[in-house]
């Protein structure tokens, strides 16, 4: 009789335990989240690389993470498979992305937002704050023109080669052309008076020559005004070319910037040695 007891029991407690385990199972069934409802956010790794990004054509790829809930009940596959993802700019002219979360382009100064969007689950999703700004590397490429021209007025094309071989143009560190920017003719001889000799067209890109000389052009980016170079441009005759380069008065300038531009002490200058107060540095 103890023995029959002690099977019953024995039967009964196995029982019991599958019955447990058919119901853990079964629980573990019921809280198994689907995909869509798993997915809880989007965090995107790198922000910082889309801040102050100055005009350029170079790429970046979007880092991301989806993040899902806990006991959401998926294996990692399932995690895998779910964390795909679309992009999306709101402006194009600022940035592009493709479907793989590269972005490129930033050759216009201004803001976009990349939209990043869970294709498993389209409304969530998450913003990238794009801002391009241009720096201060805009520069002519020679800081010198020398046209040797037969006979006056004419115009010179943009790239037209001057007597070093140099072309007419400019270069900078994004896209841009001649009318991007404002140009302003100077006298170089004297310098308070505005030229009348060459002036720059930025819309035909030409320069417009009206007599010969020595002319300084200055320019600024529209966009930022104080972002500019200048350059000097000589209209000479042959003779008046080739009298210069023998004086050794060629100068074959290449790439000059106003930020390679050091202000040199002048030697005559008396240093200030008056020691009184200042009324807006003195303590009070």
């Amino acid at each position: 009789m103890k023995k029959f007891f002690k099977k019953v029991t024995t039967i009964a407690l196995v029982m019991a335990m599958a019955l447990s385990l058919g119901t853990v199972k079964q629980s573990e069934a019921k809280t198994k989240m689907s995909p869509k409802a798993s997915i809880k956010g989007i965090k995107v790794l790198n922000p910082e690389d889309f801040q102050d990004i100055s005009l350029n054509n170079k790429k970046i790829k979007i880092e991301y993470k989806v993040l899902f809930k806990d006991n959401c009940g998926l294996s990692k596959k399932e995690k895998k498979d779910s964390s795909k993802v679309t992009f999306e700019t709101n402006n194009k002219n600022i940035v592009q992305v493709d479907k793989n979360g590269v972005a490129s382009g930033f050759t216009t100064a201004g803001k976009a937002k990349i939209v990043v969007r869970s294709k498993v689950n389209k409304k969530i999703k998450t913003e990238i704050n794009v801002e391009v700004t241009t720096d201060r590397d805009m520069v002519f490429k020679y800081s010198n023109l020398y046209f040797v021209i037969p006979s006056v007025p004419m115009e010179i094309n943009l790239g037209d080669k001057d007597a070093l071989g140099h072309e007419f143009g400019i270069k900078t560190n994004f896209n841009a052309t001649l009318s991007d920017f404002v140009f302003t003719s100077y006298d170089a001889i004297n310098e308070s008076e505005i030229s009348s000799k060459a002036t720059v067209d930025r819309k035909n890109k030409v320069i417009v020559v009206k007599d010969y000389g020595i002319t300084d052009i200055e320019c600024s980016y529209l966009e930022e005004p104080e972002v500019g170079d200048s350059f000097n441009l000589y209209i000479l005759t042959q003779e008046q070319f080739d009298t210069m380069k023998q004086a050794g008065e060629i100068l074959d300038e290449k790439e000059n910037t106003f930020d390679d531009d050091e202000e040199e002490d002048d030697p005559n200058e008396v240093e200030d040695t008056d020691e009184s107060e200042d009324e807006f540095t003195k303590d009070d």
